[in-house]
């Protein structure tokens, strides 16, 4: 497992040590197709590294004058990419929802042992949320480009 977590999201530029210190913290799951695997607005108690299938990660929204929220797809994550960040930043809510596009596998990493030991290993937490912070940066502005889309607002440019 050594060898995939290295090329992941998260832990892209660890070395040896600092893999097999977060390695006991992660645990296997596997997802049917369309199964939610979490929720927007929940509270946000796991992050995840997918293995192998898809994942969506969705934004609720109502127009003013609709009964029912539609749901926006922002990204469809592949293998190695995280998915609950928002575990290690408050307010601990996840920010979109997440759906299997296909059977999916994913790493879990339980929130309070994973925050434990990045806080007792600075260097390690410091390298780990600067590949979280890469990730929230390309996500914002993937959700912003889908929301223009699926808004049909016009895209202004300087």
């Amino acid at each position: 497992m050594e060898p995939f977590l290295s090329q992941t999201q998260l832990l892209f530029g660890l070395n040896e040590q600092e893999i097999a210190a977060l390695t006991p913290l992660c645990h296997p799951i596997d997802t049917l197709e369309a199964a939610t695997i979490f929720s927007e607005g929940a509270p946000d108690t796991h992050l995840y590294v997918i293995t192998a299938g898809q994942v969506a990660l969705q934004k609720s929204m109502r127009a003013p004058h609709a009964v029912w929220p539609r749901h926006t797809t922002v990204a469809v994550c592949q293998p190695g990419e995280l998915i609950g960040w928002s575990t290690l930043i408050a307010p601990f809510q996840y920010t979109l929802s997440a759906l299997a596009w296909s059977p999916t596998t994913l790493l879990r990493f339980e929130s309070s042992s994973l925050c434990s030991t990045l806080e007792t290993q600075p260097g390690l937490g410091f390298k780990v949320m600067r590949s979280v912070a890469a990730v929230v940066s390309r996500r914002l502005k993937q959700t912003m480009d889908a929301l223009i889309n699926a808004r049909e607002l016009p895209i202004w440019q300087q």
